[in-house]
């Protein structure tokens, strides 16, 4: 329906982000030079909030095509998870297999793999899309 009313070529409002869709207000540009500035000079973390639908992880999603091949990205979009799930879905991410281990394996585990990622003078970003669902012992 829109494609030939509007004469599109691509079809708009798709439930998964695009950032070729994204529009960068003022606030969309505000927070994307947050999350720049956090990559890029290992500032430690940073928050970014605003309304469902409001362009989040299109966000997340434009800078993850920004990263070089240099920075290693794990990204958890799943967030209804306990603290051994979330660990253990963090280490998979990064290319661990944490299964069938204990929190304390786990934690050596992470450990562990940044450590020798810091050795290796390597530069690692965490990214917690929905991070609200977390739990308080998680956090």
């Amino acid at each position: 329906m829109y494609l030939k009313h509007f004469n599109l070529t691509v079809q708009p409002f798709r439930l998964t982000p695009d950032i070729g869709f994204l529009f960068m207000s003022e606030a969309h540009t505000r927070a994307k030079s947050y999350m720049d500035y956090t990559v890029w000079n290992q500032e430690g973390f940073v928050v970014i909030t605003g309304e469902i639908g409001s362009g989040k992880t299109t966000l997340i999603e434009k800078l993850m095509s920004e990263l070089n091949e240099e920075i290693l990205v794990a990204k958890v979009f799943q967030t209804q998870l306990d603290e051994v799930e979330f660990l253990q879905a963090v280490l998979v991410e990064v290319g661990v297999d944490p299964f069938d281990a204990k929190k304390v394996e786990l934690l050596d585990m992470l450990n562990s793999f940044l450590v020798k990622q810091f050795q290796q003078h390597k530069q690692i970003v965490l990214i917690v899309d929905d991070a609200h669902n977390l739990s308080m012992k998680v956090l």
